[in-house]
């Protein structure tokens, strides 16, 4: 669930897979890249907060929340070696800022391509491990 700046909450729900995330934090991050999509998609780049849960095989809930959220309006396609090498399971690893990631994201896949779930999309395009690069993926599927 996000809070934009202005405007009512807004919420995402959907599945991601527990195969291809072996952890519920990396599902939650995984959340609100897709929430932070969706609200891209509807005009919304400021967000007061946004947060996900999840449920471990313990069915203790795993609780992931980010306060004050910028996603740039970032429009050139990166081309930095780091970043293209980065796999879903590095982004999501290293994920420190979601606004930050949300507009690399978008401007790696030249926005739109992988729909308004863009975790779910490269997630359901990784074929085996180790993960291939974001990269690779967006190149196969475009």
């Amino acid at each position: 669930m996000g809070l934009p700046t202005t405007g009512d909450p807004v919420r995402w729900t959907g599945t991601l897979s527990s195969r291809a995330l072996p952890h519920g934090i990396l599902a939650c991050r995984a959340a609100v890249l897709n929430l932070l999509s969706y609200g891209v998609d509807q005009g919304v780049r400021s967000w007061d907060a946004v947060g996900a849960i999840t449920y471990g095989r313990t069915r203790k809930p795993i609780t992931v929340a980010y306060g004050e959220i910028e996603v740039p309006a970032i429009t050139p396609r990166i081309t930095n070696d780091s970043v293209q090498r980065r796999s879903v399971f590095d982004l999501l690893m290293k994920m420190r800022d979601p606004g930050i990631t949300m507009a690399e994201l978008e401007a790696l896949a030249a926005r739109s391509r992988l729909g308004a779930d863009p975790i779910t999309g490269l997630l359901r395009y990784s074929e085996g491990r180790p993960t291939p690069t974001i990269y690779e993926i967006i190149n196969r599927v475009v």
